[in-house]
C-alpha cells in the first residue's frame, strides 16, 4: 500500500469518528482538514502523549521525532492550533491533568505525572486556562 493510500484510509477512518481522538483540537473543523494535516496531528498527538511527562521534552525533540525542522513544526502548529510548541505542550499537559485531578490525587503528584516542573507554574497555567485553581477544580467548583 502506498503512502498516499495510507493517508486516504487514515483520513476516512478519522472522519467517520464522532469526535476527533486528539487531546487538543485544531482550530479548523475536521471536515476542512486535509489527510496530511490529520496525519500530522495524529503523529504529533502520539509523540506528545509518549513524551509529555518528560521535563526535557521540547520543540527540538518533537521536531526530531516528527522528522521535521523546528521552523516547520512551528509553522504547522501555528496553522493548525494557533499556538507555538510551548503553548501546545502546556495545554496538552493541562488536558492530561484534568482526569487525574478528578481522582483526588495530590496536585504535586499530578504536576510531576504530566510534566510540570513546578506546582506553582502548573497552578498558574491551570488558572489562566480554566479560570479555577487546580484545588477548586478538584473540589468540584466547575
Amino acid at each position: 500500500m502506498t503512502s498516499a493510500e495510507q493517508l486516504l484510509r487514515f483520513n476516512e477512518s478519522i472522519r467517520n469518528e464522532a469526535v476527533l481522538p486528539f487531546t487538543i483540537l485544531p482550530v479548523k473543523p475536521a471536515v476542512e482538514l486535509t489527510a496530511k494535516e490529520l496525519f500530522f496531528i495524529h503523529k504529533l498527538d502520539k509523540i506528545t502523549g509518549d513524551n509529555h511527562h518528560d521535563l526535557l521534552f521540547n520543540s527540538t525533540a518533537a521536531a526530531n521525532l516528527l522528522a521535521t525542522s523546528n521552523r516547520q513544526l512551528h509553522r504547522k502548529l501555528t496553522e493548525l492550533f494557533g499556538k507555538n510548541f510551548t503553548q501546545y505542550l502546556c495545554h496538552y499537559r493541562l488536558a492530561r491533568a484534568l482526569p487525574l485531578l478528578k481522582t483526588g490525587l495530590q496536585i504535586v503528584l499530578i504536576c510531576e505525572m504530566v510534566g510540570f516542573s513546578s506546582p506553582s507554574y502548573f497552578a498558574k497555567c491551570f488558572k489562566q486556562t480554566y479560570a479555577l485553581t487546580p484545588k477548586q477544580f478538584q473540589q468540584g467548583k466547575r
